[in-house]
């Protein structure tokens, strides 16, 4: 199974964490790293791989890489992920 969702990423906080879900169903996330030389984007996969217990490579950022929206992709999810 495949979990494809739209994120809301807000950089620069004091930790990283799921904020919850916003009107439209985003998911907002905080994360610790500036937007710089792609680290935010690493953080949030390094983050979302230990709160999930996936690998890192089972999840992409399929649009959005440069931009606080982004949509991601987590393949090969045996079970649906709560964002809650």
């Amino acid at each position: 199974m495949n979990e494809i969702v739209t994120l809301k990423i807000i950089t620069n906080a004091r930790r990283n964490e799921i904020v919850g879900r916003m009107a439209d169903g985003t998911i907002k996330i905080r994360v610790k790293a500036k937007p710089i030389a792609g680290k935010a984007n690493e953080t949030l996969i390094n983050f979302l791989s230990e709160k999930f217990d996936v690998s890192q490579e089972q999840i992409k950022i399929i649009s959005g890489a440069h931009s606080s929206r982004k949509t991601v992709q987590i393949v090969d999810v045996h079970y649906p992920i709560d964002w809650d």
